[in-house]
């Protein structure tokens, strides 16, 4: 015969396990959230240093820029679309963007706007000027790292939570 002998305090240890479930749950929620508040700060600083190699804008429209007292800069104008990026949480989990019910005080919509510089306008000969493509795929490429950094964190909790009960 075989006897597995278990803990006096099993009862509390499988307690423990059952709400690791549920911490793991509010792990993750909480690690999209930050990824997506990460991702719009990323944005904001890509858009606000211009740091990344754009096409330059054409010539005419940096003068009607100068002209307007408009920033010069490739993603801002007005800064009103940079104010518009938003982190929202949906049932689906958290998203980074534009909705498209934001408007310019002409009534463009600020999502168009920004799908124009993103992927360009071959006739409007607006050339493409990525933001939100290059700046995911670098987050991607970092998100292993990342999500190692804080799992290492969640262990730790756990196994804390566990060997305390």
């Amino acid at each position: 015969m075989y006897v597995v002998k278990f803990p006096k305090n099993v009862k509390d240890k499988l307690k423990a396990l059952d709400e690791i479930s549920q911490d793991n749950e509010q792990f993750v929620a909480r690690l999209t959230e930050a990824m997506a508040r990460e991702y719009k700060t990323r944005l904001l600083s890509h858009i606000e240093k211009n740091d990344i190699k754009w096409k330059p804008l054409s010539p005419a429209y940096l003068e009607h820029k100068r002209k307007t007292g408009l920033w010069r800069k490739t993603w801002k104008a007005t800064g009103q679309l940079k104010g518009d990026i938003e982190v929202i949480k949906t049932p689906e989990g958290w998203w980074t963007g534009i909705l498209s019910t934001k408007k310019y005080p002409d009534g463009t919509s600020v999502a168009l706007v920004a799908m124009v510089l993103e992927y360009g306008s071959p006739t409007k000969n607006i050339p493409a000027r990525p933001l939100f493509r290059p700046t995911r795929r670098k987050m991607l490429s970092n998100i292993k790292k990342y999500a190692e950094t804080e799992n290492k964190k969640f262990v730790k909790y756990l196994s804390n939570k566990v060997n305390k009960t």
